[in-house]
């Protein structure tokens, strides 16, 4: 359905044309006899144009609206925490701990070894990190998007140029992976939005 609805302007446009050359050509075979007629479907043509052009401005706002939320999301997005977090996952340097008590995330240190030493104790600041955390910082905004796009909030394009390579990242580590999967097993739906999200913007890429 949503496919279907962004080729509308087209089909919109294709009709009036058809619909103008329908009634060009009865004018010249009626020889101008029925003026009713000829009325309703002018009235007809107009009513099409001005449905055609209310749904462009339609689209335009619609696009506006979708660009403030996304500015909205990358401002909440887009905290130290979750820069720091997202160099840890690209670094592999995060590893699951299915903790009885409270599942974890730690921190491992040989991954940043490398790394100058200003960039490395910033990633050290904090050697832990608890799956309400990953949820809040990183997992959580990545569901909300899937939500988002899936209620026409958001375009999808947008999503994409803004948020896929953090999307695709996350989703694709292995420990993340391994959350995901022991969470599952107690809740088939969750981060059902964000594995959705990741596999549109993957079509797109």
């Amino acid at each position: 359905m949503v496919k279907l609805v962004k080729y509308i302007p087209v089909i919109l446009v294709i009709f009036i044309l058809f619909l103008m050359i329908w009634t060009f050509c009865f004018i010249l075979n009626s020889g101008f006899r029925d003026t009713s007629l000829l009325i309703g479907l002018m009235t007809t043509n107009a009513e099409l144009l001005i449905a055609y052009v209310a749904w462009i401005q339609l689209n335009k706002i619609t696009n506006m609206n979708s660009a403030e939320f996304i500015y909205k999301l990358k401002k909440d997005f887009f905290t130290k925490e979750a820069r720091n977090l997202m160099t840890l996952i690209e670094l592999d340097a995060l590893k699951y701990v299915n903790d009885e008590k409270l599942p974890y995330f730690i921190v491992l240190e040989e991954k940043i070894a490398e790394l100058p030493e200003e960039i490395k104790k910033e990633l050290l600041n904090k050697r832990f990190y608890t799956v309400y955390e990953i949820d809040d910082i990183l997992l959580g905004h990545f569901e909300d998007i899937g939500i988002f796009e899936q209620s026409g909030i958001l375009d999808i394009k947008m999503i994409y140029e803004e948020f896929s390579w953090y999307i695709e990242t996350v989703y694709k580590n292995c420990e993340i992976q391994r959350y995901i999967e022991h969470e599952r097993a107690n809740d088939k739906e969750i981060y059902n939005k964000f594995e959705y999200i990741y596999h549109k913007c993957k079509k797109l890429n």
